[in-house]
């Protein structure tokens, strides 16, 4: 899919990679927050209930025994300085069907976000409306002008000829959202102009974006800026910036964007990051005139009795992530990341964006029964050995060093389910010996915490070629 408005990524993409190069180190330690559970949820506030209940230790370190010779491991042990339980008294299972985008869902989701009273319409990659490319021109033709150099005036020029041949075949009237079949919507919102996309593919979850056309300067403009770019302050480590200009406070923020995200259907989600939002601003040379803080960016993640899903990165698996010596191409796996994420000032939501891959509309299993954590112990070697003597692993020893009680999304049938598992994964450490936030883990393996079965989370990734 071919999308235009992103004609100043050069310059974008460069600021952003120095600010996340800034914000990787100042970051790396941050915790998330759970800022409220589902309203459904009979999580008691209880701290280490489950954690008491199942006799789960703070810290264990120890030799995992038993470790078939067909494995290739020399050795296992865990040395986990902290075992994560969520902080409640009962896991739930959760059955769900596969989320798919139609036509109900997409008009959801568009006429809540837009100004329906201007008008909601079909946007076509191929075929864009003339007014948006005269419009997309003019603001190319002023960049050139002013660039500052030679090869960025190249870079400006060359899109314009892009341009000049979309206007000869683009349309002159806009197509209205009808019954919502299209996958791309253009509307209207603070007299600004957005851009629905919605995408769902066999290989990657349903999913959709919602962001501003034309550039952010239009939305919030500053005196003697040409253009704007706005992220997360996440990204922003070493840099001195001035208090947050909204009057909205964060935690309205987070119940605005929860109570959004329930208008279009989206449920069982809790907050797990709220960051300032960030704006850069740049004149004609393109030179960084001010950043300003102004309202937030919040992160909602797919959860069951207020507890987020385990979603690990997973492409630092070696035991997934190869290509034989005959293959092209890499076989890449990816763990389903279910998060939403809404940006909101004082004049509301501005973008939104989510990838939305089930429906928990299934049978919910509540309060079940889970193994205690002598008898977790006791099953390891067993799903250990099943593991590695099927899935091979450079290495010869593993250390699991991240240890944690949680809900992992599974294959169930034709459809999925959340339920409890137990993760025993082997991930870098920070110099103070914490967990790296930023390097994936090297090894996993996940136990069923209600019977101690291993459980088969590669059929539960994501399978592409890279």
């Amino acid at each position: 899919m071919r999308k235009r408005g992103y004609i100043r990524c050069a310059v974008l993409v460069m600021s952003l990679a120095l600010a996340s190069g800034m914000g990787l180190t100042g970051c790396g330690h941050k915790k998330q927050v759970d800022y409220g559970l589902e309203d459904d949820s009979e999580a008691a506030d209880t701290g280490v209930l489950l954690a008491s209940k199942l006799n789960v230790p703070e810290s264990y370190k120890g030799e995992v025994s038993g470790i078939s010779s067909e494995t290739g491991l020399s050795a296992v042990r865990i040395d986990a300085p902290e075992i994560k339980v969520p902080e409640t008294d009962r896991m739930s299972v959760q059955h769900c069907s596969v989320n798919h985008i139609d036509s109900e869902y997409k008009k959801r989701i568009c006429e809540n976000f837009f100004d329906t009273d201007e008008g909601v319409y079909v946007y076509d990659w191929d075929k864009p409306y003339k007014d948006d490319v005269e419009e997309e021109i003019a603001n190319i033709q002023e960049l050139s002008a002013n660039a500052s150099d030679d090869e960025t005036k190249a870079m400006y020029d060359e899109s314009l000829k892009g341009l000049q041949e979309e206007l000869r075949h683009a349309s002159v009237e806009r197509e209205g959202a009808g019954d919502y079949t299209a996958d791309a919507f253009i509307g209207y919102k603070d007299g600004v102009s957005w851009l629905a996309s919605f995408e769902e593919e066999e290989d990657h979850a349903a999913g959709f974006n919602i962001y501003m056309l034309g550039d952010a300067i239009n939305y919030r403009p500053k005196e003697g800026a040409t253009w704007a770019s706005q992220y997360s302050s996440e990204y922003s480590h070493g840099m001195t910036l001035p208090d947050n200009a909204a009057k909205i406070s964060r935690d309205a923020a987070i119940d605005q964007g929860m109570e959004f995200l329930a208008s279009c259907g989206i449920t069982g989600i809790v907050c797990t990051s709220c960051y300032d939002n960030m704006w850069q601003y740049y004149d004609q040379s393109e030179e960084n005139i001010g950043n300003e803080l102004d309202g937030y960016k919040i992160t909602y993640k797919r959860a069951v009795d207020g507890v987020a899903v385990y979603t690990p990165v997973v492409y630092g698996l070696d035991i997934t992530n190869s290509a034989s010596d005959d293959e092209e191409s890499d076989i890449v796996y990816e763990s389903e990341n279910e998060t939403f994420t809404v940006t909101i000032d004082d004049k509301g939501i501005f973008a939104l964006s989510g990838t939305d891959a089930v429906r928990m509309d299934g049978e919910r299993e509540s309060n079940v029964e889970l193994l205690s954590w002598d008898d977790i112990l006791k099953a390891l070697p067993e799903a250990v050995n099943s593991f590695y003597t099927e899935n091979k692993t450079q290495y010869s020893e593993i250390n699991f060093n991240d240890v944690r009680l949680t809900y992992f999304k599974m294959k169930d049938g034709d459809s999925y389910k959340y339920a409890p598992v137990w993760v025993f994964s082997e991930c870098s450490t920070e110099e103070d010996g914490t967990i790296s936030e930023l390097i994936p883990p090297s090894q996993i393996i996940m136990l069923d915490a209600q019977n101690g079965q291993l459980i088969d989370m590669i059929s539960s990734f994501y399978k592409f070629e890279a």
